[in-house]
């Protein structure tokens, strides 16, 4: 039974990074056991099956401990949580998006506090990078696995969806950086560490608050922060806009329980052109489902400088096949990895 549970189990990002890499502090503290005798499941309903079939008595009660990591439909939650009361199973503990929340902040400041970072400060600082304290953001565990850890440690072990900087695709000394959906800034923050100059786009009004605060910690001649988007044409668009998030605000998404807010969006072959701008060394891009037309409207600009390319690519089913075939289409001489939920494209000036 226990290999045929191992099997089955749903092998997703939290599971992974609970059992490999927070074993030594949260596991422990969480169920007073090892990881390997700690069990978690995505699935909520077969963790409901598996109860309704007593399957659960066949791990034992007191050597192990399920984990369930609430993320399925509420009405599911609903249930998991009438059978353990019913139950009173002691060995199945219930994870909410608080309690996942809370484990990555104790993994991270933990990691960090390793490292002699003082995580209690009011600004994160390591080497020259430096940033307000974030770790009461939502997205905490992106700016640290995805930026953070890459990028200033070389450390890949917690991507969540895929470091900004991957191999070919890594920021160096004198890059003009655009930054096409700068969120907070962080990783504005670390291409003006390690020497760039930046451009960096945030439509929605009070991410782009947060994001001048964080730059402010730079030379301000090393960056241009604009409070607009970026598409294929030049017009104000409709952004959906989360309640309470610095993340999510779309202009492709539309949730009918969000703010709706009128932003300005741009091209960046305008933009460079109109800001005599004569160097594009590297575009980031995570713009909820606009990356598409960023690229489309900044075609002239990629044919004429070949700049590096970080793109997301999991926000419309179609984007790893759209995404590339804009960029190859635009120059056929880039080479491209789809790697996590990102694609790189560089051109090999070797050959």
């Amino acid at each position: 039974m226990k290999n045929n549970i191992i099997n089955l189990i749903e092998k997703r990002k939290i599971i992974l990074f609970i059992s490999n890499y927070m074993e030594d502090h949260i596991v422990k503290i969480l169920t007073g056991l090892q990881a390997e005798k700690v069990y978690f499941f995505t699935d909520c309903n077969y963790v409901r099956d598996m109860i309704l079939n007593d399957e659960a008595d066949k791990i034992g009660d007191q050597e192990y401990k399920i984990l369930i990591c609430n993320n399925a439909k509420s009405e599911n939650k609903h249930i998991i949580l009438k059978l353990l009361h019913q139950y009173s199973r002691s060995n199945i503990i219930g994870l909410s998006k608080k309690d996942i929340k809370v484990l990555y902040n104790n993994y991270y400041i933990n990691y960090l506090n390793e490292r002699n970072v003082d995580t209690k400060s009011t600004t994160i600082k390591i080497g020259n990078y430096t940033i307000d304290n974030f770790f009461m953001e939502e997205n905490c565990k992106v700016q640290l696995g995805d930026s953070i850890l890459p990028s200033l440690f070389s450390d890949l072990s917690m991507p969540e969806e895929g470091p900004f900087e991957y191999n070919s695709v890594a920021l160096q000394q004198g890059d003009i950086v655009f930054d096409c959906g700068a969120n907070i800034g962080s990783f504005s923050a670390i291409a003006l560490s390690k020497g760039c100059q930046i451009h960096a786009f945030e439509p929605i009004p009070r991410t782009f608050t947060t994001l001048k605060e964080n730059l402010s910690h730079y030379e301000p001649s090393l960056y241009n922060i604009c409070n607009m988007g970026l598409s294929d044409k030049k017009c104000t668009v409709e952004f959906s806009v989360p309640q309470g998030r610095e993340t999510g605000s779309s202009m492709v998404f539309k949730n009918e329980y969000d703010e709706k807010i009128n932003c300005l969006v741009t091209t960046i072959d305008d933009y460079v052109k109109e800001n005599n701008i004569t160097k594009v060394s590297f575009i980031k891009a995570d713009i909820e489902g606009a990356e598409r037309f960023m690229l489309l409207g900044a075609a002239n600009t990629i044919r004429k400088y070949s700049p590096k390319l970080s793109i997301c690519t999991y926000h419309l089913e179609d984007d790893p096949m759209v995404i590339e075939e804009i960029i190859r289409n635009i120059n056929s001489n880039y080479i491209i990895e789809h790697k996590w939920l990102k694609l790189y494209a560089y051109i090999d000036d070797d050959h």
